[in-house]
């Protein structure tokens, strides 16, 4: 089904998602006018949590090197509207500064100002609905999932072991047990099935009552009234004699959804969580200081002394204690130009040693080092409200609604026409076997894989409404310098053509000590230079070149006045011999060998292209002829305010550029990929960052977001198609309780397969 045609053209009132009413969900009334009922109902429960004010509770549970920052682990996060709710604290508390919310892990990040109190988050988490633990300093969220995934295995191994006696049970009943034997195995029956009546179920009940204080129709809800009505039933006919027991029926579909749960929750788990530092940095071997041993990226501890080799990456953030190291820091700088750094400077994760070996101390290890805390701020939206999830959520909300009623339709229905027994089998099977995990599954999926396999291609998205904003753009407007050319001087051209070996040895060797782009540039094209020249009082002077004596001759290597060459050209330098020229270089940014392709391939799909740029008007004319863009789409000497002014023209637009000099006009468009500059201000002022240098991650990025929408449209008609059969089978009786706990997990596999083909390379 197309998405088209289940949507409305009515936004909501909150968020302005396009919604079937008012509001998108539950979540969304409640933030656009429910604050006050929220806080003065947190307000009653205020001093059952005010042990957390305690001092000693605070230092307890303050993250360290941090001012009033607090975790909670949330249980019960259902969907992205409970993402938003809970992220909208700081807003419905005035003393709290910020509260993000960790999908993957349910951890729930807080920081408070100085007069703010932890039990007032805690009773507003409280009277969200959802039940919760502060983690500790010491501690972390993976300790909280691994306690909590072995309480699910203690109730699925309890439940297991139960539903299996029981049907032992059970089938002597059916096999013919009289007298006081059939007396004995039914009250057996009933002894073994209170612990999963009391103990195994309650996470249902939980979930049943979030739903109703929550005002929400949650799958948790018809289980538990199914479980309960079973177990009345039965328990009234053991009382009174009679003959329908559901015990043994019931004891096995808990703990088969408990099985499919458990499994559709690790899958989640594994495919919902952003891509973490070791996307970015590879493991490799470091020395430890004493050379005894050997350790991998992962295993290096706070504190660790250890050598890092030359063309290794730096593995963890920390000081240097060598007396000097060459660095490469374009990964979180931007900047190819490799910098130099003396002992007790601070090295990053990320950075690249391009010197000899060299010795540091770890200060933070990989998982909290600057580039890991980058990485989780680009992706902790990875799952924010956007049309996709709200139009699942509803679905599903509305589904379990539907499938509800349906069910006491067919209960009451088939109940009079043929007998209840019948009926409550059939009503039952539907409840479980239409289950829609898969819709609510879907989309979170879908959008999650979408995550990881821009990640794979270089590219970082800051959150999931970026991937639906991409199918309106028209207009792409492309900088100039970094973008369409590659942002590093290249020689073009020299005088004499011909320049020989002396003089190629004369000026790497007069180059060598300098860290300017233009030596760069001179070492990239001279690279089979043989002879090195030792000069005298070598020196570079900063902003005029370098000099030195070789044979008691002076030779300078210096810049040449603008108006000495074409303008073509970016910057032309001179060799003199006691100031003498010898020759000249001329050295240029050249244009990206795939920028005329790509232009091409994205004019052909109907999309506008533009150059804009504050170069004058010959040179950006130059460049963009050369790109295939027609002179009435180049613009040119613009100042940042002018190109704003022409964005704000075009709708639908989107820009491409520097992450730091084109942030005025990246944020007048739709939609703003840097793809040259700092990582972490890039990240902050555009939509999507470009890890890997180039505009092919341009092209793959319009072919994810391509699969997106084939992906969704597919899943979708896959889940509700499943459903609709299935639900049908069992009104009809092809499908029994059993069968259809059974079935239950197998459209979250579908759908999984489904999305996991829709991805593959």
């Amino acid at each position: 089904m197309p998405l088209d045609l289940v949507r409305t053209k009515n936004p909501c009132k909150y968020c302005g998602t396009l919604s079937l009413s008012m509001y998108c969900c539950h979540a969304c009334e409640m933030l656009d006018g429910g604050f006050s009922e929220l806080v003065s109902k947190a307000s009653q429960s205020e001093s059952r949590y005010a042990y957390l004010d305690l001092p000693e509770n605070q230092k307890l549970y303050q993250l360290k090197d941090n001012h009033r920052k607090f975790k909670f682990f949330v249980h019960g996060i259902q969907c992205s509207s409970c993402v938003h709710l809970l992220e909208q604290i700081a807003e419905m508390n005035s003393h709290c500064k910020e509260s993000r919310l960790n999908i993957s892990n349910s951890e729930l990040l807080i920081e408070l100002d100085s007069q703010g109190k932890l039990s007032d988050i805690a009773s507003l988490i409280k009277a969200m609905g959802y039940d919760f633990s502060v983690i500790k300093a010491s501690e972390n969220s993976d300790d909280k999932l691994h306690r909590e995934t072995r309480q699910e295995l203690k109730r699925i191994a309890l439940a297991g072991a139960l539903a299996g006696n029981i049907m032992l049970f059970s089938i002597a009943i059916y096999t013919g047990a009289t007298g006081t034997l059939l007396t004995v195995f039914k009250w057996l029956n009933l002894i073994l099935f209170l612990p999963i009546l009391f103990y195994v179920a309650l996470p249902f009940y939980r979930g049943a009552w979030g739903s109703l204080k929550m005002q929400k129709v949650h799958i948790d809800l018809p289980i538990v009234i199914a479980l309960v009505t079973s177990s009345s039933l039965s328990i009234y006919s053991l009382m009174t004699g009679g003959d329908q027991f559901y015990f043994d029926s019931t004891a096995s579909f808990i703990f088969l959804i408990l099985v499919a749960r458990f499994f559709v929750k690790k899958a989640q788990h594994r495919f919902l969580s952003p891509q973490n530092i070791h996307s970015q940095i590879r493991t490799e071997t470091y020395a430890l200081a004493d050379n005894s041993s050997t350790v991998i990226t992962e295993n290096i501890k706070q504190g660790q002394t250890f050598t890092v080799s030359q063309d290794q990456a730096i593995p963890v953030d920390g000081v240097l204690l060598s007396d000097m190291a060459l660095v490469d820091t374009s990964f979180m700088s931007g900047e190819n130009i490799p910098y130099t750094f003396t002992k007790g400077m601070h090295l990053f994760a990320g950075y690249k040693l391009l010197s000899a070996s060299i010795s540091m101390v770890c200060e933070k290890p990989i998982n909290q080092t600057r580039i890991a805390d980058l990485l989780n701020k680009s992706q902790e939206n990875l799952l924010s409200k956007n049309s996709y999830l709200t139009l699942a959520d509803r679905l599903s909300e509305k589904l379990i609604l539907y499938v509800f009623i349906l069910a006491a339709f067919v209960f009451v229905g088939l109940g009079l026409a043929i007998n209840f027994t019948e009926s409550f089998h059939r009503a039952l099977a539907l409840i479980v076997v239409a289950c829609p995990c898969a819709l609510a599954f879907g989309s979170p999926l879908t959008m999650a894989m979408a995550f990881r396999k821009s990640q794979k291609k270089g590219i970082s998205v800051r959150n999931a409404n970026v991937f639906e904003k991409m199918s309106e753009i028209q207009n792409i407007f492309f900088d100039k310098t970094g973008t369409l050319t590659y942002g590093q001087l290249q020689v073009c051209e020299t005088w004499p053509e011909n320049l020989n070996a002396e003089t190629i040895d004369l000026l790497i060797s007069l180059e060598k000590i300098s860290y300017h782009p233009v030596a760069f540039a001179l070492r990239a094209h001279f690279k089979n230079w043989k002879n090195e020249i030792h000069f005298t009082e070598h020196s570079e002077i900063f902003g005029s070149g370098v000099r030195g004596y070789f044979n008691n001759d002076l030779y300078e290597l210096k810049t040449l006045a603008s108006n000495l060459y074409d303008e073509s050209i970016d910057i032309a330098i001179a060799l003199y011999k006691n100031k003498e020229v010898i020759c000249r270089i001329y050295l240029q940014d050249q244009i990206r060998e795939e920028a005329s392709e790509i232009i091409a391939s994205l004019q052909a799909e109907g999309k506008n292209c533009y150059l804009i740029s504050g170069d004058k008007k010959r040179k950006a004319l130059a460049i963009g002829e050369k790109c295939g863009l027609k002179r009435d789409r180049i613009y040119s000497e613009l100042y940042p305010e002018d190109k704003k002014e022409i964005i704000t023209k075009y709708p639908h637009s989107l820009m491409i550029g520097d992450g730091v000099n084109d942030t005025l006009a990246m944020s007048s468009s739709q939609i703003s990929i840097a793809i040259k500059g700092s990582a972490e201000i890039a990240l902050a002022s555009s939509d999507i960052f470009f890890l890997r240098s180039g505009l092919n991650p341009l092209v793959e990025l319009f072919k994810v977001n391509k699969r997106i929408h084939q992906t969704l449209k597919k899943n979708l008609a896959l889940s509700l198609a499943y459903n609709a059969i299935a639900g049908t089978l069992a009104v009809f009786g092809f499908i029994n309780p059993l069968w259809a706990a059974v079935l239950m997990p197998v459209s979250s596999l579908i759908i999984l397969f489904s999305t996991l083909w829709g991805f593959r390379e």
